[in-house]
């Protein structure tokens, strides 16, 4: 209805203006027009009017005289003014946002900023604030809709969206992980090899004995098998645990390992283990071989295990739904993601959607307590429950894909808990395990409100910012000197690896979460304003990035010195970092003259540094050269600003394994982006 009253009002300027003699200011004046507009008499600098020639004229009155007598010196001291005014603006802009500050001054909202417009701007233009702010939403959501990956033929096409991280991008994402290509072959039987192959859609009929026979023929010894899983639980088990070491030791362990263990169908507590049973063994034994400390990461044995678990998932048509088979899939969604980089993540992708579909199949997004579950049982569901939809929270947020087990049907309650550390008045503090809940929450409601299909306004950004900073941390989960108070209680030394990984795994998402929510405005800002991102009214958005990507760099470093055995293997935490090294080298690269350059490019050379050390794990040795290209970039680019060359402001870097240069903005997830895949064959 706006834009007919608009096209309205246009039409009749225009009949007004074909059926005039002369311009509105001539008519006003009584002057001669020569009706070429704008005239020659609202262009000269006496009558300076050109802007509203022809159908504005100006207002008379009392000072109109002394006006029209003085022009050209009033318009000097008027664009004078104008700039002073804007230079105001953007210093008061600039020490707004280095304060910290996340709204937007009262000073600098849009109806004060318009102030300085120039005369008969608004005739000119649109003049309707509200076509000008509907259209900059529709070029921020048609310019935010992530990349998608066309396959032709056999080529696999893939969705990546604007929050996904910067790695998806990197050419060493194109290579298989050294578990997926080591060439461990099996010796099984042509029935279970298909079963690994085709789970969990496997065609072949019903023949458990057989296939558990063959199962138990690759079992590793006793005492072995029990190391691995202890590294599993004091390695692993700290970031995803559907299940406690008792369970697994009195219902999986013990009944497949033990030789004394006999099944009696008569007696509850002494079942058959089922294929979900050896399925989840398997995988506990696979993630115990990746994070076994003693040896090389991504031996023979992690594939093996994964394998078999795959085999005993698939040994049976339909695979059964139960609460056993998505602890199994759960964990080997976890080991996909840690042993594969491109086809670990689409496996770890369908088989998540597997877990989710099992889950709704036995319930477990209501509460137990609907059925009067026992205590112990429904605190079990609502471990699993929580678990996954953890892990759906942080691979959506991760590959910028949509979430599954958030919906209203959920009324899941939270699984009760033993605290572990005590504040300074007694009071139990919050620990891992509901901390990343509460995040996984906040993930889905920051996944909603900035990367929906629809864009938001900036000020949602600041809103939410702030909402993440006021998430709480608990002292004992704080990294001293990164994220602790400077003027409260320092937190405890950890005790435990566990409780080191938690603490700077906690630094990495909750610091995560902001770099991925502003690093889309911290592009815009770069591209608006290349020479000074601060003048930019995302200002804000440009500190923030850069506050953070320091702090996760920090913290990964920590890490790394604390627990340089471990570090390697965690695969997410490689992740983060990537993200913020990309962030700090797109601020250098693309404004070589801010004050955050020097901070930037040291943190570059720390990243770097930090990855090769950590080459031993496959994420950051994947990533390495690309970073390496980006330092190298970083500084040049740097040195020929301060030896005064000209640069280009849209230089392309190799970041994508489609042998396309892609620009270093794309990288940062703030464009839309296609690109049609061929078949290599």
């Amino acid at each position: 209805m706006k834009d007919i009253s608009k096209t309205s009002i246009e039409s009749k300027a225009q009949q007004r203006r074909r059926g005039a003699l002369s311009c509105a200011e001539c008519r006003r004046l009584k002057l001669r027009c020569d009706r070429v507009f704008p005239c020659q008499s609202c262009a000269c600098k006496k009558r300076g009017c050109a802007a509203i020639c022809p159908d504005g004229a100006l207002t008379t009155g009392k000072g109109n005289r002394f006006i029209l007598a003085n022009t050209e010196e009033l318009h000097d001291r008027i664009e004078a003014l104008q700039e002073r005014i804007t230079q105001l603006e953007l210093g008061l802009g600039s020490l707004h946002a280095q304060s910290n500050a996340q709204e937007v001054h009262p000073l600098l909202t849009d109806d004060l900023l318009n102030i300085k417009t120039p005369i008969g701007a608004e005739i000119v233009g649109t003049a309707n604030p509200r076509n000008i702010q509907r259209n900059q939403e529709e070029e921020e959501i048609a310019d935010s809709f992530g990349t998608l990956k066309l396959g032709e033929g056999s080529a696999q096409s893939q969705f990546f969206g604007i929050a996904a991280g910067a790695h998806w991008f990197s050419p060493g994402m194109a290579h298989k992980s050294p578990s997926s290509s080591n060439g461990t072959t099996l010796p099984l039987s042509p029935q279970m090899a298909h079963m690994a192959r085709s789970y969990p859609f496997s065609i072949l009929g019903k023949d458990w004995p057989a296939a558990r026979d063959q199962l138990r023929a690759f079992l590793p010894e006793p005492h072995h098998a029990w190391s691995l899983s202890e590294q599993y639980f004091e390695h692993a088990a700290w970031l995803y645990n559907p299940f406690t070491r008792l369970f697994y030791v009195e219902n999986i362990f013990t009944p497949i390992m033990d030789p004394n263990y006999v099944p009696d169908p008569t007696d509850p507590k002494k079942p058959e283990p089922s294929p979900a049973d050896y399925a989840l063994l398997f995988m506990v034994l696979a993630l115990g071989s990746v994070f076994n400390l003693t040896v090389a990461p991504y031996g023979p044995d992690c594939e093996k295990y994964h394998t078999l678990a795959r085999a005993a998932l698939g040994s049976e048509e339909p695979m059964p739904d139960s609460l056993t088979g998505v602890q199994a899939l759960l964990l080997m969604c976890f080991y996909n993601q840690v042993c594969g980089e491109k086809e670990g993540a689409a496996r770890a992708w369908s088989v998540s959607g597997l877990a989710y579909k099992m889950a709704f199949a036995i319930g477990l997004h209501r509460d137990g307590s609907r059925w009067n579950l026992e205590v112990e049982e429904t605190d079990r569901r609502r471990t699993v429950f929580w678990e996954l939809a953890m892990f759906d929270a942080w691979s959506a947020q991760g590959l910028g894909r949509p979430y599954s087990m958030f919906n209203p049907q959920v009324d899941v309650e939270f699984p009760n808990e033993t605290p572990t550390h005590f504040d300074s008045d007694g009071k139990p503090e919050q620990t891992f395990a509901r901390n990343k809940l509460l995040y996984a929450q906040t993930v889905i409601e920051i996944y909603d409100q900035a990367f929906g299909a629809k864009r938001p306004t900036y000020d949602v950004i600041l809103r939410l910012d702030r909402k993440i900073r006021d998430l709480s941390v608990p002292l004992s989960l704080q990294v001293h000197g990164i994220n602790t108070n400077p003027n409260g209680p320092h937190p405890a030394q950890p005790t435990t690896r566990a409780q080191v990984m938690q603490a700077h795994t906690n630094l990495c998402i909750k610091e995560g979460l902001l770099v991925y929510l502003h690093r889309g405005w911290l592009a815009r800002a770069l591209a608006e304003h290349p020479d000074d991102p601060f003048k930019s009214r995302f200002a804000a958005s440009v500190l923030a990035a850069h506050r953070s990507s320091c702090a996760i760099l920090s913290g990964v470093r920590n890490a790394l010195y604390l627990l340089p055995r471990l570090m390697p293997r965690v695969f997410f935490l490689w992740i983060h970092a990537f993200s913020a090294a990309m962030v700090l080298a797109t601020i250098v690269i693309r404004c070589p003259s801010s004050n955050l350059t020097t901070s930037s490019l040291r943190e570059l050379d720390l990243a770097c540094d930090m990855f090769e050390r950590a080459k031993e794990g496959y994420r950051a040795a994947s990533l390495l050269p690309t970073l390496l290209k980006l330092r190298t970039r970083a500084h040049s680019t740097y040195e020929e600003w301060r030896q005064g060359k000209p640069r280009f402001l849209s230089p392309p870097i190799d970041a994508v394994g489609d042998s396309r240069a892609e620009d270093d903005l794309t990288m940062l997830g703030s464009t839309s982006r296609l690109v049609r895949v061929k078949d290599k064959s």
